[in-house]
């Protein structure tokens, strides 16, 4: 097949041969259908869907449309990310003249910065499965190419992809290898333009998928990789098996137990992971202590009560195995964990009391400990991951920051059987970035257009404000705040009562029954439940254990 024009040019000029090999390219006719939208006469949702579909048809997965870059999965390899075309980026008096591609994206936020002397930010948003890591990961490459990125720098950023992957990715029925986590990577520019640093944030971990990964998937990829590292004292010494079957939060709800897929095996991912964690400060001991926690949170899914005593939970007999591998692997006292997983504390007058958990609040509080001790690790781990970029070799500590380029990777909208808190969040921050993109993008395509003539009342721009309003609450006459959907669910979790689901809805009910962005459940619905009209779609929201959001059910 032949190259589109563009590519042709590009190909020519670095050696057909470098941009060509074991891999796909763009191909015509269709590589050179539109790939600029915004330079098309219509702006149609069927005439953007199928020029799109084209392009992707014939290996084009790039379609710029004015600011926004369309990328769509090849799930193939595309050798389209070599030093030769890098350069080409790099050089290129201008852009637009250039195939779409992230690296025309990554070059418009450097050249922005180094030209404006701003600090820029590029947000990466799309359904699982779409391909946004990889695409972070090309813009991240971008820029530490044209930046000379220090040597070490470079070793320690790439090198902590290992870790996220393996305690933050899973495989889905989407994807292998799914990130069920928002991350913020910024590098760390001085005046001179140079990097002198760089700093990873997360947010939003999935924590559902610690106990309960959906049908047909995986938890996260730690898990199995610890199961399957073939290191038989460490294994035996956490008082594991090697069979993932074997542990409930592996095995339930019909999870996938097998293998992550591709070309990948739980022992490949486990050889990458141990040599980041060495590479990355992890001492012997401290290796020992994380491993350790992961082991704690597969033995604590195991542990079962009695489901008669529905008012009194009770630990199974059969379950006490479980209960002394878990105080043993965490080195606590002997009968301190069937006090916490059946017990809470009640202030009566001025003593505190044990109060009996109902089954179910037991159930939640196993998998509420379970949830918590991954997350605060995963938290250690991207501590240990940021101290180890601030002490990489070639970078001046002492130098003044003066701007950042941050690349934000977040999940799309979501919409499941079961939406949980999590879900909440996720389409939460969606909202944030759709009101985003309409006041930068559209309304820049709209003073774009006043300043040619164009009658701007004949485009219509989405307004998601009333779900911003549901969600953040409105200003009261006098400036007093109404507060929003996310206030409500904050003081809940704050209150020293038990937590109650029936309770969180209903305080939702009587607040936003009237609001045009909230629904009460139907009644074939569960009563526990409330549905939000988000730009994209409704989404039914449950509040089983939402409740216990502080107490760990969605959280």
């Amino acid at each position: 097949s032949e190259l589109s024009t563009s590519a042709q040019r590009l190909a020519l000029s670095m050696g057909a041969e470098d941009y060509l090999t074991d891999g796909a390219v763009p191909r015509e006719p269709g590589a050179s259908d539109t790939p600029d939208l915004g330079a098309a006469d219509t702006i149609d949702t069927e005439f953007v869907r199928e020029k799109i579909k084209n392009r992707h048809l014939h290996d084009a997965i790039y379609t710029r449309c004015g600011s926004v870059m369309i990328v769509t999965n090849p799930f193939k390899k595309m050798n389209l990310f070599s030093n030769a075309i890098l350069e080409q980026y790099k050089n290129a008096p201008v852009l637009t003249e250039l195939p779409p591609h992230t690296f025309a994206v990554a070059s418009t936020a450097h050249r922005g910065m180094v030209q404006e002397g701003l600090s820029q930010a590029i947000i990466v948003s799309g359904e699982s499965g779409a391909g946004k890591t990889e695409s972070a990961r090309h813009m991240m490459l971008y820029l530490r190419y044209v930046c000379q990125t220090s040597e070490e720098l470079e070793t320690r950023l790439y090198g902590s992809d290992p870790i996220t992957e393996a305690f933050g990715c899973a495989k889905t029925v989407r994807n292998d290898n799914s990130s069920r986590m928002g991350k913020f990577t910024t590098l760390n520019f001085d005046s001179g333009s140079k990097i002198q640093g760089a700093t990873l944030n997360t947010y939003l971990l999935e924590k559902t998928r610690v106990t309960t990964p959906g049908p047909g998937e995986r938890a996260y990829h730690a898990f199995y990789a610890l199961l399957r590292s073939g290191e038989a004292d460490r294994v035996s010494s956490l008082k594991l098996t090697t069979e993932p079957a074997d542990y409930f939060y592996l095995n339930n709800n019909g999870a996938h137990t097998g293998e992550p897929g591709g070309k990948r095996t739980d022992k490949m991912l486990w050889d990458e992971l141990d040599e980041a964690l060495k590479a990355g400060g992890w001492t012997a001991d401290g290796l020992t202590e994380l491993w350790a926690l992961v082991a704690a949170c597969l033995h604590t899914g195991n542990i079962n009560f009695d489901p008669a005593k529905t008012d009194t939970a009770t630990i199974t007999a059969d379950s006490a195995k479980w209960v002394e591998n878990v105080e043993a692997v965490l080195g606590l006292p002997g009968g301190v964990l069937p006090k916490v997983l059946t017990k809470m504390k009640m202030k009566v007058g001025t003593e505190m009391m044990d109060k009996d958990l109902t089954f179910a609040k037991a159930v939640d509080t196993r998998d509420a400990l379970a949830k918590g001790i991954f997350s605060r690790l995963f938290d250690k781990l991207v501590e240990q991951i940021n101290t180890s970029m601030a002490e990489a070799k070639g970078c001046d500590r002492n130098a003044t920051i003066k701007n950042v380029i941050g690349i934000v990777d977040i999940f799309g909208f979501e919409i499941f059987e079961k939406n949980s808190m999590e879900q909440l969040c996720i389409n939460f921050a969606n909202e944030k970035l759709q009101a985003l993109f309409v006041s930068e993008a559209v309304e820049l395509v709209r003073a774009e257009f006043v300043s040619e003539g164009i009658r701007v009342e004949l485009i219509d721009s989405p307004d998601n404000s009333a779900v911003l309003e549901l969600f953040e609450g409105a200003k009261r006459r006098g400036g007093y705040p109404r507060p929003g959907l996310l206030s409500i669910l904050n003081e809940e979790t704050a209150s020293p009562k038990p937590p109650d689901d029936a309770r969180l809805v209903e305080a939702l009910h009587r607040r936003f029954a009237e609001h045009p962005a909230y629904r009460k459940p139907a009644a074939a619905e569960p009563a526990t439940s409330f549905t939000v009209r988000h730009f994209s779609a409704q989404v039914t929201y449950t509040a089983a254990g939402g409740g216990g959001a502080g107490g760990g059910g969605a959280g």
